[in-house]
């Protein structure tokens, strides 16, 4: 069986998911925070972005790019590392 093909948020290119890393979202007190999923376990929408590309993931951790990725239209987005 073929593995997933996904498109990254940073380059917008499409690559097998293997390629990827799995951001997830989390309702945070002061809107919502994007965390790696490298688990993929957290439920919901999920986006990827490129596993060694450090310009795909600037350009993806974006807020704007977040909040449409993400489908969010009430509160700040924010990337929450560690």
């Amino acid at each position: 069986m073929a593995e997933p093909i996904r498109s990254c948020l940073g380059c917008k290119g499409r690559f097998p998911q293997s390629q990827l890393r799995r951001l997830a979202l989390r309702k945070a007190p002061l809107g919502w925070a994007v965390v790696f999923d490298d688990a993929r376990a957290i439920p919901g929408r999920g986006a990827w972005v490129c596993r060694d590309n450090q310009l795909c993931q600037e350009r993806a951790f974006k807020p704007a790019r977040l909040a449409g990725a993400f489908k969010i239209k009430d509160g700040p987005v924010r990337l929450m590392t560690g």
